[in-house]
C-alpha cells in the first residue's frame, strides 16, 4: 500500500467504485441508441461509447450530433439511475474517512445533473466536501484535470491525497506527471469495467464490496 502518514484527502470515483452502475449506463445507452435506430450488443456499447466524449461518440456513429446524444442520454440516465444503489459498505467508507479528519471528494466523468440527483436521493451528498463532474472540466479522466481540480479546492498537493477508483482511467488520472509527486491510488475490482493492467506500483485491491477500503489503511495516525 502507499504510505499514508501524510494523507489529508481521499478522492473517490463514482461509477463502479461507490455503486455498481455499469448495467444502468448500458441500459441508458441502449435506449438512446435505439431511439436513433441503432441496436448493437452491450460489448459494442462498452467499446464505442464509454470513456469517450460526446463528440467522439457522435462521430463514431455519424447519425446524431453530440448535442442530440447528450440530451437523449440524459433522459435515459435519469430513468435508469432511478434503480441506483450503493455497494455494501460504501457509505461506511465515506463516513470512516470523514470521522478521521480526511477531506472527501467525488471525482467523476458522469454528468453533474445525474450525480447530484443520485447522491442526493441516496442521502450521501453531505459526505462530500467537493464534487467535480464531467461537465465541470474540459478534459475527462484519464487526464489529470479533474483530480487537480479537487486538489486545488482543498489547497493540497497530489502526494497528500489518495485516489480510489475501479478502472485504469482513475489510476492514470492520479498518476499522470504533473511536475510534483503524484497522488497515491488504490484500484478496486468488480466495479464498472473489468480490471486492466496498470503501473506495477499500484496495488490491486480485490473485493466485490467496499470492505477492503474500510480496513486496508489505518487512519488513526
Amino acid at each position: 500500500m502507499p504510505r499514508l502518514n501524510n494523507l489529508r484527502a481521499v478522492l473517490f470515483d463514482f461509477d463502479g467504485t461507490l455503486m455498481p452502475s455499469l448495467p444502468l449506463w448500458l441500459k441508458a445507452y441502449q435506449a438512446t441508441l435505439h431511439n436513433f435506430g441503432i441496436d448493437i450488443p452491450d460489448d459494442d456499447v462498452l467499446r464505442r461509447c464509454l470513456f469517450r466524449d460526446w463528440e467522439h461518440v457522435a462521430a463514431e456513429f455519424n447519425v446524431f450530433t453530440a448535442e442530440q446524444l447528450q440530451a437523449q442520454l440524459a433522459i435515459g440516465l435519469k430513468q435508469a439511475f432511478a434503480e441506483a444503489a450503493l455497494f455494501p459498505l460504501a457509505e461506511d467508507v465515506l463516513k470512516h474517512c470523514r470521522e478521521h479528519g480526511l477531506r472527501v471528494a467525488l471525482v467523476t466523468s458522469s454528468p453533474r445533473a445525474l450525480v447530484v440527483d443520485v447522491i442526493g436521493r441516496l442521502l450521501i451528498h453531505e459526505l462530500f466536501d467537493y464534487v467535480v463532474c464531467g461537465d465541470d472540466v474540459k478534459n475527462y479522466k484519464p487526464h489529470p484535470e479533474p483530480v487537480l481540480a479537487a486538489l486545488a479546492s482543498f489547497n493540497l498537493d497530489p502526494h497528500e491525497a489518495i485516489m480510489i477508483g475501479d478502472s485504469h482511467v482513475d489510476i492514470l488520472a492520479a498518476k499522470r506527471p504533473v511536475r510534483v509527486p503524484p497522488c497515491s491510488c488504490m484500484k478496486i475490482t468488480a466495479g464498472f469495467i473489468a480490471p486492466q493492467s496498470c503501473e506495477r506500483r499500484v496495488r490491486i485491491i480485490s473485493s466485490r464490496t467496499m470492505r477492503n477500503c474500510h480496513s486496508c489503511w489505518d487512519c488513526r495516525s
